[in-house]
């Protein structure tokens, strides 16, 4: 098990974000994430992260979260030819190790 990340409520650290689509890069597809602790939740969205070198980084603010460990859910939209519509939904949850403590 991976020792957690910890973070103090009110920071806003930054993370990069790799997404596995087979040959695909990552600019090729369409896919947002959600950030989530309890019953708290927000969306960032491909276009509201930071691009840099080909890597995607978000930041996570966590005030919005509260205190408690955090899961990522990675909602991507694939092309695929053998799906109506062209493309492919797939959603991952990832466990991130991130936990935010109180100040």
């Amino acid at each position: 098990m991976e020792k957690p990340d910890r973070q103090y409520f009110g920071a806003t650290p930054k993370y990069i974000l790799e997404i596995d689509a087979g040959p695909l890069a990552m600019s090729d597809y369409d896919f947002f994430i959600r950030l989530q602790r309890g019953p708290n939740s927000y969306e960032v969205r491909k276009d509201e992260m930071i691009v840099a070198d080909g890597d995607y980084y978000f930041i996570v603010d966590t005030a919005r979260l509260g205190v408690g460990l955090v899961c990522l859910i990675a909602v991507t939209s694939i092309p695929d030819t053998d799906v109506d519509g062209g493309f492919r939904t797939e959603v991952d949850v990832i466990e991130t190790f991130l936990e935010i403590l109180p100040l």
